[in-house]
């Protein structure tokens, strides 16, 4: 684990890295979308995620198009910042 926190930490996104990962995202999901199985199986997979309807290949586009270099920094950094939960009650060691 630790080896891999040190990746994560490593790691450093330029706005290179995000637009490509757009650009990839977004032939993806267009590339799937148009094979009825697979957006079957998206629709699917939002509504089992609590969706209360399914999302267009375009509007993931215009959510994709929404995300910034700071958005991805933000999330990189709660994913490798330790958390450490205490049982109720406990007010110390």
């Amino acid at each position: 684990m630790s080896k891999v926190v040190a990746a994560l930490r490593s790691v450093d996104v330029t706005e290179a890295d995000l637009q490509a990962a757009k650009k990839a995202m977004t032939i993806y999901v267009n590339d799937e979308m148009s094979n009825a199985a697979a957006k079957l199986e998206a629709i699917a997979a939002h509504t089992a995620l609590g969706a209360k309807e399914a999302v267009t290949p375009a509007q993931m586009e215009g959510l994709f198009s929404q995300a910034t270099l700071s958005d991805v920094k933000v999330k990189l950094r709660k994913i490798i910042t330790p958390k450490i939960f205490l049982p109720i009650g406990i007010d110390h060691f």
